[in-house]
């Protein structure tokens, strides 16, 4: 982290990368794992028909940055056994579990600078 104020998430170990949502009070934030590091534009990428920098709380990061796919660690421990040993290829992990055993986590998008790696 550095020294001039919170470090936005470079994400490009998705499943390893750990991150918090800089848009939620500090002691709101739950951590996530980027399952996917580049799901196009804030002002491309749609949820529900809107774009995800539409959404509530995304109107202060630029519409053109890029959106990463998050899963919150919570739900990995209670529906996802041995996710931790899977961080390096988490999403496909994950695609793979589904198949096998019907159990889906949620996952979310958000622009990447709303996003702050935490250890």
């Amino acid at each position: 982290m550095g020294t001039n104020g919170p470090e936005t998430a470079d994400v490009g170990q998705a499943g390893s990368l750990r991150v918090v949502d800089m848009a939620q009070p500090e002691d709101e934030q739950k951590p996530m794992r980027v399952i996917e590091d580049n799901v196009g534009r804030a002002n491309e990428v749609t949820v529900g028909g809107k774009p995800i920098c539409e959404y509530e709380g995304n109107e202060q990061y630029p519409a053109d940055d890029t959106v990463v796919r998050v899963v919150f660690e919570q739900d990995l421990n209670h529906r996802v056994p041995g996710w931790e040993d899977n961080t390096g290829r988490l999403g496909e992990f994950l695609t793979e579990f589904e198949d096998e055993w019907s159990v889906s986590v949620n996952d979310y998008c958000y622009p990447r600078s709303r996003m702050k790696e935490v250890e």
